[in-house]
C-alpha cells in the first residue's frame, strides 16, 4: 500500500526550501520570495491545517532554519544574516557572516551553531552570544550542505568541484572523503554505521576536475504568469535580485546519489537525468527518502541501491523533506509552494 497524502498548505511564496517542526509539533517551512517562515498547525478535529507567518525579512529567501528548544535560528539570503526568533516569536539579528549566501545551519555543543555559506565558501562557528568565527574555508564557490553526525564529526558538501569534507567541530582534521564527478553536493547525510550518503547535481558530461568556483546555474521564477504556467526563466548568476534559486536545473542537468562506506569505498546508487534529486533525508532505520523533479516523486532507497516509488504528485519538484515526531513524511514542493503530509507512512 502506498502512503496517503494530505495537502496541508498551499503557500503564497512560490519556493519552499526548508521543512521541519518546532518544539510544539507545528510544521515549519522556510522559503521565498520574500524571505519567510510559516508555522502550519494541524487541527485534529477537522483534519485541516492553519498557517501563520511567524517571520519575514527584506531578504529574498530562507534556505535554513534551526529549531532549538522554543527558539528558532533563521538564515536569510542573499546578503543575509542569521536571526534569532524567541519563544514569543520576536526576531532579532543574531549574526551576519561575510558571505552572500547562508545555505545550512547545524547545532553544536554549549549553545553554539554552525553556518555553511557561499560566495565565499566558509564554515562559521557561532557561540551562544552570537559571536562567530571562521573554522573552515576553501576555494570552492559554496559550502552547499552541512550535517553533524552522532559521533561528533562535521560533514560538508561543496559546489564548484563537488567535494565531500569531514572535519572536527573545532575545524581540525579536515579530510576530503570524496571528489564527486559532479559540480555540487546538494546534501550530505552521515549514518550511524559510519556510512555517508551524498546527493550530487551537475551537468551531464561534466568532468570531476571542473573549474573551482564555477557558479551554479540559476533559475528564477520571473512573475506571476510564469509561476501559474509552471515555467522557469533563466537569469544570470550575478543577478542581485533573484527571488529563488534552483541549483539543479537546465536541460543537461543530472543528479546522483553516492554511498561512501566507512572504509572509503564509494558506490553509485543513483544516476539519472529524468528524476533529478532535489532533496534527501535519512530515515531512522537507515534507508533514504529522495525527492525529485522535474516530476514530483518521492522514492525510498536502501543501502544497496534498491529503489521504491512511494508517491508521485502533480508538482514540478520536491525541494525539501522532513520527518515529523510520529515518523510521517513531510514534503515541500516549489513552483507552486505546497506542503504535503504522508499521513500513513506505509511501506509498499
Amino acid at each position: 500500500l502506498a502512503p496517503a497524502t494530505v495537502q496541508l498548505h498551499r503557500a503564497g511564496m512560490p519556493m519552499l526550501w526548508w521543512l521541519g517542526d518546532d518544539a510544539q509539533g507545528n510544521v515549519l517551512v522556510g522559503g521565498g520570495n520574500p524571505a519567510q517562515v510559516l508555522s502550519v498547525k494541524t487541527t485534529k478535529a477537522t483534519g485541516g491545517a492553519e498557517a501563520t507567518t511567524i517571520f519575514t525579512a527584506e531578504e529574498l529567501a530562507v534556505f535554513a532554519v534551526l529549531p532549538r528548544g522554543k527558539e528558532l535560528f533563521i538564515a536569510t539570503s542573499p546578503e543575509g544574516q542569521i536571526y534569532r526568533l524567541d519563544a514569543e516569536r520576536k526576531a532579532q539579528k543574531y549574526f551576519k557572516p561575510e558571505a552572500k549566501y547562508i545555505w545550512a545551519l547545524a547545532a553544536g555543543a554549549n549553545g553554539a551553531l554552525y553556518a555553511a555559506t557561499g560566495s565565499p565558501a566558509r564554515l562559521y562557528r557561532i557561540d551562544g552570544q552570537g559571536t562567530g568565527a571562521i573554522i573552515f574555508e576553501c576555494d570552492e564557490q559554496h559550502i552547499r550542505s552541512l550535517q553533524l553526525s552522532n559521533n561528533g564529526w562535521l560533514f560538508l558538501g561543496s559546489s564548484g568541484n563537488g567535494y565531500v569534507y569531514r572535519l572536527r567541530p573545532d575545524g581540525s582534521e579536515v579530510s576530503v572523503l570524496y571528489d564527486a564527478p559532479m559540480d555540487e553536493i546538494l546534501q550530505v547525510l552521515p549514518a550511524d554505521d559510519g556510512t555517508v550518503y551524498a546527493a550530487a547535481a551537475g551537468q551531464a558530461g561534466s568532468a570531476p576536475q571542473g573549474a573551482a568556483g564555477q557558479p551554479p546555474e540559476v533559475i528564477v521564477v520571473d512573475d506571476d504568469e510564469a509561476l501559474q504556467e509552471g515555467q522557469n526563466v533563466t537569469a544570470r548568476p550575478e543577478d542581485e535580485a533573484l527571488p529563488a534559486l534552483l541549483l539543479t536545473g537546465g536541460p543537461k542537468a543530472k543528479s546522483a546519489l553516492y554511498r561512501i562506506s566507512a572504509n572509503g569505498q564509494v558506490k553509485d546508487l543513483w544516476n539519472a537525468r529524468a528524476d533529478r534529486i532535489h532533496s534527501a533525508i535519512l530515515e531512522k532505520d537507515g534507508t533514504l527518502l529522495i525527492g525529485t523533479g522535474d516530476r514530483g516523486r518521492l522514492y525510498r532507497v536502501t543501502a544497496d541501491g534498491s529503489k521504491t516509488l512511494l508517491v508521485e504528485l502533480e508538482v514540478p519538484q520536491f525541494t525539501a523533506l522532513s520527518l515529523d515526531s510520529n515518523g510521517n513524511v513531510l514534503l515541500a514542493s516549489s513552483n507552486p509552494g505546497v506542503v504535503t503530509l504522508l499521513r500513513n507512512n506505509v511501506r509498499p
